[in-house]
This record gives C-alpha cells, structure tokens and sequence, in this order.
C-alpha cells in the first residue's frame, strides 16, 4: 500500500507499507528545507537499513500521532463509509487514508488516485449554526468525522476529546474540503468534567497574561452544545488565502508512539523535550520559554500538559517551540488527592512532593542556570493568581460567568500560596527574592 504525502501542496515523499511494516521515502525532486518529521531522516528512506525495524517503528509512530489517540473514535473513523470504505481500526496506513486530507501541520496525505481532491480540486461548504450543532452532536455520540452540505469533512485531529475542524471567513463558518484547510478546532464540553473548555480558555488567558505565547480560544454555543473555539496556530491568512504551517509534536519528534505520551507510559520527559529544542532556530528563547511552561502547568496542577501537547514550528530556516495548547487545571477536580505529574520534576512524580530544592535539580539536569529558574518560579508564583483574577473579570465582563472560573481561580490562588510558603521552608532552596 502506497500513501503520498504532501507539504504546502508539494510532493513530499511516499509512506509505502510491505509485508516488513511502513517505511517513508522522500520524493526525488523534493528539494524544500522542511522536512516531514525530524524524527525521519531528511534524506534517503526511513525505515530501511541497518536500523530498519526500529526505523518503521518511529514511522508508523509518526502516523499514529497524525490520529486521535482514542480507541472509539478510531473504531468509529474505521466502521464510516466514506472515504474509501470501512476499514481496520488497527491499520494506521488504512485510517490516514480516510481522515489524512486535513492532518496537524501541512502535511495532507492520500492515496495516489486521490492526489487531485487536495493540489486541483478543493472548496468550502457553508454551515448554518444548526448544521455545527448537529455535526457536534454526531462527533460526540458516534466519534466520527461529521459532514454537512456535499462534501463530507476529511480531516485529522489528534487528542483523545471528540472535535471537529472548520473553516471561518469573513465571520462565517464553513466545512473546507479537498485544498482548503480549516482555520480553527471546536472541542465541546466533557461529559465527566464540569465546565473543561471555560477552564481550558481561562487557563489559555491567563497564560497569555503571564506572557506566554497560547492559541486564541472563545467559548462559543451552537444548540445545547457549549464549546472551546482554538484558533489553528498551524494555519495563516494570506489575504483571502489560508496557508498550513507544518508542526508536529514532541511525540512524533522523538519518534514515540502517542501511547507514550506521559513520561510514566515511557514517554518524554523535559529533559528529552528540551533536548528537542536545542535544536530551535531560537533555542534560549524557546528553552526557557517551555520552562515557564512547566511552572504554569505546575502551578495550576495542568495534569494533561505532556509531551502530546508540546509542539513545533517548522519553517524554512528551522523550526521553533509552537505556542501553547490545551491547558487546563485539575484542581477542581482532584478532591484533595495528590495527582501524578505528566513529566517529573527531578525524580518526583506527584505535585505534592515537588520543593524548591527539585526545581534546581532539573535545572542542573537540562544545564539551565538554577537562579534563573527559581526566580521564575517564584515571579510566577506571586503574579498568577492576580493575573487569573483580571482574566476571570475580563471573562465576567464579557457575559461568561461559569462557576467553574472561580472555581480554578480559587485552586490556583490557594495553591500558590501554598507553595510560596513551602518554598520559603526548603533548606535547601532559595529564600524569595
């Protein structure tokens, strides 16, 4: 089986799977800077050679990355009669060729016969406010792709939440298909936690608050359905034109399987990850950047923060850190217990064990001066509660006034507090500046 793959609308190379696994060849005239995965070697065929087996592992985990990580949407992409047929739930290459038209990133991939719906052919049907309703409503109870209008929607999301991806243009919403990309990410509200996307966009504000760079998100209604609207941080205007940016996780980079995603399943930890972005073409900026990153994320107990959801940039003249993404904070939710961090923090896995001394463990394990990092802690530490209160008054303001904001506001305010105080205690530490 033979798949091709397709960067910024140019022959990138072939995915081709044999009796041995799947290996990736680069096309022979691709001559672009950007490579599919830095996890993929740029030239020659990865998955072959001295390292072949391991190498078709990293590229059949590259696929897998490209798909929601959820056992029912995948057996729902399988059993959907679009797009070629029902098909194996366990045949990554059969379930990008239904959904690989739209994928994170640039990259759209498609068997050769259907090359011409993505570089000729492609169009946007519009949506009524009804048709998302219905198109949230089917995403969530059958966790297929939903479509509406003549062309159902082909598109990719990784994650384990149910979502769809659409077009907006001139303030209107559109299903995009073939060429077109979508421009932004609707994940409706989780049935086992009360009020995920007001707490996903007031963690994503007040990062942004702090100074960090986040997607834009709005919470938006469409019939019963409450959603979080991202705006794709994979996606550009060019005048009336929408261009894909091509990225891809820290999973993917390292070539791991999205199972991996958290440090205690065998994934990465921030070491590796930072490893990663020794590499940037911005590599101090990005370096500390992804440190903040995990203050926030340790601050607000943000337990889905792995390495899924950490990403890359990739451009002609290298790639950076991409901004930040599905953040949210498990205080409201835990009752007290003492959740498992996604990445250790030295050799600690829960949030409740972590002190001072810790952080300067792990600054001296990804060679990063240790004052730098506790003072940032501490920075952190003494201005997030009050950037969380603007945010959560921006938010009142503006008519969203689930109980959820406070709810998150006073988690994090206390457990600011809380490690303020225990941070002054460590022996070992740094006294607050």
């Amino acid at each position: 089986m033979i798949l091709q793959a397709y960067l910024h609308g140019v022959h990138a190379g072939n995915f081709i799977q044999d009796a041995a696994g799947i290996f990736f060849e680069y096309a022979d005239g691709y001559d672009v800077a950007i490579p599919v995965s830095i996890s993929l070697p740029r030239f020659g065929m990865a998955g072959l050679g001295r390292r072949g087996r391991a190498q078709r592992r990293i590229v059949e985990n590259f696929l897998w990355g490209l798909l929601p990580d959820n056992p029912r949407r995948l057996e729902a992409i399988a059993r959907d009669p679009n797009f070629g047929g029902p098909c194996s739930p366990n045949s990554v290459m059969q379930l990008i060729r239904k959904v690989g038209a739209d994928c994170a990133g640039a990259l759209q991939i498609v068997a050769p016969e259907d090359v011409d719906q993505i570089v000729r052919d492609g169009g946007a049907d519009p949506l009524t406010e009804e048709q998302i309703a219905q198109n949230l409503t089917h995403v969530i109870t059958t966790g297929s792709v939903p479509g509406s209008g003549e062309h159902p929607g082909a598109f990719s999301l990784p994650g384990a939440q149910p979502k769809i991806a659409l077009l907006n243009k001139d303030d209107r919403w559109f299903q995009p298909w073939g060429s077109v990309p979508s421009t932004h990410i609707f994940k409706p509200a989780a049935m086992n936690l009360e009020g995920l996307v007001e707490n996903e966009h007031l963690c994503l504000e007040t990062a942004a608050e702090m100074g960090l760079t986040t997607t834009c998100s709005k919470i938006a209604h469409f019939g019963e359905h409450v959603v979080i609207v991202v705006e794709r941080y994979d996606r550009v205007f060019d005048g009336d034109s929408v261009l894909r940016v091509h990225q891809e996780d820290m999973c993917q980079a390292l070539g791991l399987h999205p199972g991996q995603k958290y440090e205690s399943d065998g994934g990465p930890g921030i070491a590796q990850i930072d490893s990663v972005l020794i590499g940037s073409r911005r590599a101090q900026d990005d370096r500390l950047a992804f440190m903040k990153a995990i203050i926030f994320n340790f601050l607000i107990e943000g337990t889905d923060a792995h390495a899924k959801n950490y990403s890359i940039l990739h451009g002609e003249r290298g790639f950076r850190l991409a901004p930040l993404y599905d953040i949210a904070s498990f205080l409201p939710y835990h009752d007290g217990r003492n959740p498992r961090m996604p990445m250790r923090i030295a050799d600690k896995r829960e949030y409740g064990d972590v002190a001072l001394r810790h952080w300067r463990q792990l600054a001296k394990k990804v060679r990063m001066d240790e004052d730098r990092l506790v003072d940032a802690l501490w920075e952190m530490a003494h201005q997030l509660p009050d950037a969380m209160a603007a945010v959560v008054r921006r938010c009142h303001l503006a008519g969203l006034k689930a109980p959820i904001l406070d709810k998150v506001l006073d988690g994090v305010a206390a457990r600011c507090a809380d490690q303020l105080r225990l941070w002054k205690l460590d022996p070992v530490g740094q006294n607050e500046p």
